[in-house]
């Protein structure tokens, strides 16, 4: 099996126990400071990969202007994306939030095609809109109803009506900033001059941590520091959310340097399955015919991922 491949499920599933650690703390903590913990608590372990990393004799290269602009930008977009996630946490379940945040497997896909030449072959856009139709599954609400501009009573509709509401619109926003993020990275990595790409991939990760980390804690100070406080009080269970954030980075970063963007989170997709397993189990949500088609449908999608990124 690629390594690719097998970076992308642990990456998906890694990003899954992230976002369950992160609904927990979001319960206690403003969005702003569950993200400082993603980011800042990271650090240390994206350190110590270096350094093993290091230690094999693998040598980085020479950090060039361009490679600090793209993971200057890369870290501000994902540090955007991560906050607006965070804060759907608040206002949806835990299993539409992620859903409508996982959109960046079919963004990436067009982002690359269309702009970075990046084109799939056929079963790749197969595997993308396979992932996506489970996705969209996922997303139907039991009931979605608005009202009418009329006075009438309340009139059912297709949740796609639902995506003009604020919250919807935060988690399409926050799946497009994760897609710019994406090739950000993989960028500020191919513009790092001579070295090996496995170390230059975990540099760069060192890198938007150390920017998002300083960048996030001056905002926390500022506007929430109260909530540095409560840090002290809950670290033991936080410090799974920066380990998970770490390592999940680590195999994003590495995959989407290995395979194009758009199959790589395609596979990540397996978040999906992960994720409602954690909502039935950890948060006590039941689960509908529809999500459990829509947790089939990416099973599936992966599967035709790998076959995708294989055959061409």
């Amino acid at each position: 099996m690629a390594l690719w491949f097998l970076l992308s499920v642990s990456a998906g599933t890694l990003q899954a126990v992230r976002n369950a650690t992160s609904k927990t703390a979001s319960a206690r903590l403003q969005p702003l400071t569950v993200t400082f913990i993603r980011f800042s608590y990271g650090v240390p372990f994206a350190l110590i990969y270096v350094a093993i990393l290091y230690s094999y004799k693998l040598h980085p290269g020479q950090l060039s202007f361009d490679s600090y602009v793209l993971a200057l930008l890369g870290a501000l977009l994902q540090l955007a994306g991560n906050t607006l996630l965070v804060s759907l946490f608040k206002d949806k379940s835990f299993l539409i939030a992620v859903t409508l945040y996982k959109l960046n497997a079919l963004f990436s896909s067009l982002v690359g095609a269309i702009f970075f030449h990046q084109p799939l072959s056929l079963l790749g856009w197969g595997a993308v809109l396979v992932t996506m139709s489970g996705v969209v599954c996922l997303s139907q609400s039991k009931k979605p109803t608005i009202r009418t501009t009329s006075k009438e009573e309340l009139t059912t509709w297709p949740n796609l009506w639902s995506l003009a509401t604020a919250s919807e619109a935060r988690g399409i926003l926050s799946a497009l900033c994760i897609t710019l993020a994406s090739f950000c990275s993989r960028f500020a990595t191919a513009a790092i001059v001579g070295g090996d790409l496995v170390i230059n991939s975990g540099l760069i990760l060192v890198l938007v941590l150390l920017l998002q980390s300083c960048l996030v804690f001056l905002l926390v100070y500022l506007y929430h520091p109260r909530d540095l406080l409560k840090l002290r009080v809950g670290w033991r269970s936080d410090i799974w959310i920066g380990a998970s954030s770490a390592f999940g980075s680590i195999c994003w970063f590495l995959a989407f340097n290995l395979a194009p963007v758009g199959l790589v989170n395609a596979v990540g997709q397996i978040e999906m399955p992960i994720t409602l397993m954690a909502s039935m189990l950890l948060f006590r949500e039941r689960p509908r015919r529809h999500e459990l088609i829509g947790a089939t449908l990416v099973s599936v999608g992966v599967v035709l991922a790998s076959l995708a990124h294989t055959i061409s």
